[in-house]
């Protein structure tokens, strides 16, 4: 699971060192059938929430999200700088 959270320190670092332009993170909702929704970054599927319902699976894949931003933070001495990221949320199959 080590590929996901360089994925995404690829992308918390880039939200760090880039201008302070409003970034954009496409995230997707999908209904299906094993576990009912899953919530990942457009650009990282591997990482991944999962829930019963829309709401838990945005919840614990914001929790993941989280416990890799305090990863960052602890592997690079600089936290990450959330005001410019937007989350853009779209579903598939729901």
């Amino acid at each position: 699971m080590g590929m996901p959270a360089l994925g995404l320190g690829f992308v918390l670092s880039f939200i760090n060192k880039s201008s302070t332009l409003m970034k954009q993170i496409e995230i997707i909702i999908e209904k299906v059938e094993d576990v009912d929704f899953v919530v990942y970054p457009a650009e990282i599927e591997e990482l991944c929430g999962y829930g019963a319902t829309e709401e838990e699976a945005v919840a614990d894949f914001l929790e993941i999200v989280a416990g890799i931003g305090d990863q960052f933070e602890d592997a690079n001495g600089e936290k990450v700088d959330w005001d410019n990221v937007e989350l853009v949320y779209s579903r598939l199959n729901c």
